[in-house]
């Protein structure tokens, strides 16, 4: 099963460094990419 919690850790870590705002949303756009497909890959193969 896919770990919440450690989205929600990775989320809160770019969310807090000091990179600018364009790295940020970067990183937050591959963490959202990376989490949709897990999900999608647990749909399919349950």
């Amino acid at each position: 099963m896919i770990d919440l919690h450690n989205y929600v850790k990775k989320i809160r870590d770019i969310l807090y460094d000091d990179s600018n705002i364009e790295i940020k949303a970067s990183n937050l756009f591959e963490l959202d990419f990376e989490f949709c497909q897990k999900i999608l890959n647990y749909v399919d193969h349950p």
